[in-house]
């Protein structure tokens, strides 16, 4: 894997930014330098759907338009956004060249939409996540029948931001709230349990996204974790157009940072990187893994809340003795 040009640490110099997103807002504050400064012409955002329990992706030109969501625990399909975006600015008859465009992007995305774009004459510049999988809608219902509440009753829900590590926050159209713990908690087993994972995620060994101008990462450090309220990111540059706009934002004082070793990077994500490089070094495990967990007589079972736990503790044990 790529190792990086440059590792930080820092956050928005905006408060409202920095509280609002998952982990110090530096992502969304360089969409914001760019936009406001006509150094990008779009920006990928995502606006959340009630009737859906969805949120659905699309693009902005300016960042009063952009939505400050936090981390999106849920599949969406960004190619045909990115897709049905372009195709609609074709029709325009709208010129392509000198164009840019910013994405948020998955390890295993960040390829496909940079081509997308190319072929369409757009430069993307590519935030790619740190990620340790992505969840399937079902795993936000299956959290919400765990806690008792009716997809038809939920007015908003959002996975992270306002604080850190914060959790995900629900409110019902009868004006309740509810908070769940972003660790230690409900959905913490539901996110590890690996029954609602994409499948390629049992293949994935790119935890830190390696085809990305820039990474985003939570600094899941004992010395951040102590004491930060608020939200600090750990970031990298792997090209030198993520670096450019990097330190233009850092000039701009759109964001604050410092310089720091990589290793810092890689150790905030160690436990997820270890289990993905264990998964790719047991084949057979792997294999049965993801039959199983994808097997619907299996999973009928497993969500049933005493076997759901069963399954939890057997599926730990296995991964810790492989690693």
């Amino acid at each position: 894997m790529e190792k990086s040009k440059h590792t930080y640490i820092g956050y928005s110099t905006d408060e409202t930014v920095r509280y609002k997103a998952s982990s110090g807002g530096v992502g969304s504050s360089v969409v914001k330098y760019m936009l406001d400064t006509g150094q990008a012409d779009y920006a990928l955002s995502f606006t959340y759907d009630p009737e859906s329990i969805s949120y659905i992706p699309h693009f902005v030109s300016k960042f009063e338009d952009y939505s400050i969501t936090g981390s999106i625990y849920q599949e969406m399909n960004i190619m045909s956004a990115l897709k049905q975006f372009l195709e609609e600015f074709r029709e325009d008859r709208q010129d392509a060249v000198g164009r840019r465009i910013i994405l948020f992007s998955l390890p295993c995305q960040a390829k496909a939409l940079r081509a997308i774009c190319r072929k369409a004459g757009f430069e993307a510049v590519i935030i790619g996540l740190t990620c340790s999988s992505q969840q399937s809608k079902e795993a936000t219902s299956y959290l919400l029948s765990r806690l008792g509440i009716s997809e038809d009753e939920v007015s908003m829900l959002q996975y992270r931001g306002n604080g850190w590590p914060s959790g995900i926050q629900i409110k019902t159209k009868s004006g309740r709230e509810i908070f769940v713990n972003n660790n230690d908690s409900i959905w913490t087993e539901i996110f590890h349990s690996r029954l609602f994972i994409q499948k390629r995620c049992f293949s994935c060994n790119n935890t830190l996204n390696c085809y990305a101008d820039i990474v985003l990462a939570d600094p899941w450090l004992k010395e951040y974790m102590s004491t930060e309220t608020v939200g600090q990111t750990l970031f990298a540059t792997y090209t030198e157009l993520g670096e450019k706009y990097i330190k233009k934002a850092i000039e701009a004082k759109y964001v604050v940072a410092k310089e720091v070793s990589y290793d810092l990077l890689y150790n905030s994500q160690k436990p997820t990187i270890i289990r993905k490089e264990a998964y790719n070094s047991h084949p057979p495990i792997r294999k049965w893994f993801r039959r199983l967990f994808v097997s619907k007589t299996y999973r009928f079972f497993a969500k049933k809340k005493l076997f759901f736990n069963l399954h939890c503790r057997v599926k730990s044990k296995i991964e810790n003795l492989i690693t």
